[in-house]
């Protein structure tokens, strides 16, 4: 899983579509399915619109299909995290999920995250010994060592001699 940065929605639905990715959406409209009548197989991105407008116009325009979750009640609509968690379900429940990333993967997922979330990130990363090579793509941390070299052993001010492994 990559994520990437889009200067407008309307950039980044074209991206995905350019990339083979069907653009589906939430929505009311008579053309919109329910939920369970959607064939989720295949590269899917999905939008969200929110509570009180929905999606935009041009979302609606640039989306191949759009879809609904049937709801019984008084409700008009789901909160965003409640409809995100009803069409992951969904979309698991059809099998059409791809596998669970392996605990490496899992790991790199977290440190591309917090490189991109957090300040400074690769600095306090560079205090602690560890350099990421790239870190749009942190796949590969450098853990550096420091060790005296024989000269510094009396020398309480450092001196550090920095090595590299993988």
């Amino acid at each position: 899983m990559s994520t990437n940065t889009h200067r407008s929605t309307t950039n980044c639905l074209e991206t995905l579509k350019q990339n083979g990715f069907r653009i589906l959406s939430t929505d009311v409209n008579k053309h919109a399915k329910p939920i369970h009548d959607i064939d989720w197989s295949g590269k899917v991105a999905v939008v969200f619109g929110n509570e009180v407008s929905g999606i935009s116009d041009t979302v609606r325009s640039i989306s191949d299909e759009s879809f609904y979750i049937p709801m019984a009640g008084f409700a008009e609509s789901f909160n965003l995290s409640v409809a995100c968690a009803v069409t992951v379900s969904t979309i698991a429940s059809k099998r059409c999920l791809s596998d669970t990333p392996t605990p490496f993967e899992q790991d790199q997922i977290m440190l591309t995250w917090l490189l991109r979330s957090i300040r400074g990130s690769s600095e306090i990363l560079e205090r602690k010994g560890i350099s990421v090579s790239d870190p749009d793509n942190p796949a590969r941390l450098v853990q550096t060592t420091v060790r005296p070299t024989e000269s510094d052993d009396d020398d309480e001010s450092g001196g550090d001699v920095c090595g590299e492994s993988d």
